[in-house]
């Protein structure tokens, strides 16, 4: 994880547990 993109971090906010 080093370059282009930034992975998406999912910040537990919108959907707290919400990814399973």
């Amino acid at each position: 994880m080093s370059g282009s993109k930034p992975a998406p971090i999912y910040l537990p906010v919108e959907k707290p547990n919400g990814l399973g």
